[in-house]
């Protein structure tokens, strides 16, 4: 059974994104911008994977601003949870004109054992399209805490980012460090 201390999961209300992000997502996989083992198109559904040490970044993202800046980490110190974020944009619709896109994210520790995982999390079911053009953030996501007795090292974050209705499944990979 896995500890509270080390990973614990977060459910969002629907949040409609009205938001421009410095960072780019590729809308169609005809994109001439390169991918990176965080950022993933296909078939015009894109996905990135990020992670934050901002405890308040899902209630500031929520706001209506004309921008929100996402302060990435790739550290993290123990005691003091990181977030792996989930970002998306062009998700599918099926015949009511809902989504079903789920996440699954799984930490490794440095040896590459699970640390924390969160499976078929609600990354945005049910729910009408973002505008397009709009960047999403996920509903489901995990937070992710390394204690005193946890190995210092490399960790892993893996996100798969599945559109069940346009068939695409996106493989997301970001790093942090733990001295």
């Amino acid at each position: 059974m896995l500890a509270v201390k080390k990973v614990f999961a977060l459910s969002l209300s629907s949040i409609i994104l009205l938001l421009t992000v410095s960072i780019a997502i590729a809308q169609n996989s005809t994109s001439s911008s390169p991918e990176k083992p965080n950022i993933k198109s296909s078939g015009g559904f894109g996905a990135q994977l990020w992670l934050t040490d901002d405890p308040d970044f899902y209630k500031n993202w929520n706001k209506p601003t004309p921008g929100y800046k996402l302060r990435t980490v790739n550290n993290a110190l123990r005691g003091k949870p990181i977030f792996p974020v989930v970002i998306f944009a062009g998700p599918g619709t099926n015949e009511k004109n809902l989504c079903d896109v789920i996440v699954s994210i799984v930490v490794k520790t440095p040896d590459g054992k699970i640390y924390g995982e969160l499976p078929n999390g609600n990354c945005w079911q049910n729910l009408p399209p973002p505008p397009e053009g709009n960047l999403q953030i996920s509903n489901a996501s995990m937070g992710i805490v390394i204690e005193e007795k946890d190995p210092s090292g490399r960790y892993t974050v893996e996100a798969t980012v599945k559109d069940k209705v346009k068939n695409v499944e996106l493989y997301l990979k970001q790093y942090f460090d733990v001295k």
